[in-house]
């Protein structure tokens, strides 16, 4: 099955690079935020037949100040969530056929779990991870997180430039990767970790006091070690 990238849209959002001198604004809004009035509420859809069994959690935001870009929002998230949706109903409905022809010898159920958590609402910012997982035969399922970072003073999609402009900082961030690495070696692939490992794409959510980044199935350890995470205090 093709990754589909669930927020492209979000480039109409607007990003950009926080100023790499002095006290990064949005690492004081992670360490002393204030809750916002902002509401992460959901879309419950679910399908059990012999073809696929879904259950799907759509996370939709309520009571940002511009509703237009409130409305685009979530109009790209149910949309990325029905991609998603789509391409598994679809793949299941042919392999079905290719069953039913003989080129396979049973047919198991594909499944789709979509859900999602509230990671940091405070301070003007909302993280978000969707998690999305997926069964289309074999050994075993995949697990993907997309993670949605807001500015929601501005609307922007945060990036991890913006938290991590400099050298200084992201060296801060892949020593945190790399002890871990070391403690670990076994559940790893890499022998070490250094800032310029980390992708402009880096995938991170922010927690309160914390940024943490974290590497999908295969990126840096088997699928036996799972989704990895590393967390940077930001205090």
């Amino acid at each position: 099955m093709r990754g589909i990238a669930l927020f492209l849209s979000l480039v109409l959002l607007g990003c950009g690079v926080a100023g790499a001198s002095g006290v990064n604004p949005y690492w004081e809004r992670i360490s002393h935020g204030l809750p916002n009035n902002t509401l992460v509420l959901e879309h419950h859809y679910e399908r059990h037949d012999s073809l696929v069994t879904m259950n799907v959690r759509v996370p939709q935001i309520w009571g940002m100040t511009d509703s237009e870009v409130q409305a685009k929002l979530n109009e790209a998230l149910a949309s990325g969530v029905q991609a998603w949706v789509d391409e598994i109903a679809s793949a299941a409905e042919i392999f079905l056929e290719e069953v039913e022809a003989g080129s396979f010898p049973n047919y198991l159920p594909f499944t789709l779990w979509v859900d999602y958590e509230t990671q940091y609402n405070k301070g003007g910012l909302l993280s978000l991870v969707v998690s999305i997982y997926a069964y289309t035969g074999g050994a075993h399922g995949m697990t993907h997180w997309e993670p949605l970072n807001l500015d929601l003073t501005t609307g922007r999609h945060l990036t991890f430039a913006d938290l991590f402009p400099d050298k200084g900082s992201r060296s801060a961030m892949a020593e945190v990767v790399e002890a871990r690495i070391k403690a670990e070696p076994e559940i790893f692939f890499l022998e070490g970790f250094d800032s310029s490992m980390f992708s402009e794409s880096q995938t991170f959510y922010l927690r309160e006091g914390e940024i943490v980044v974290f590497f999908g199935l295969y990126e840096i350890a088997p699928y036996s070690s799972g989704i990895q995470e590393f967390a940077l205090p930001v205090r």
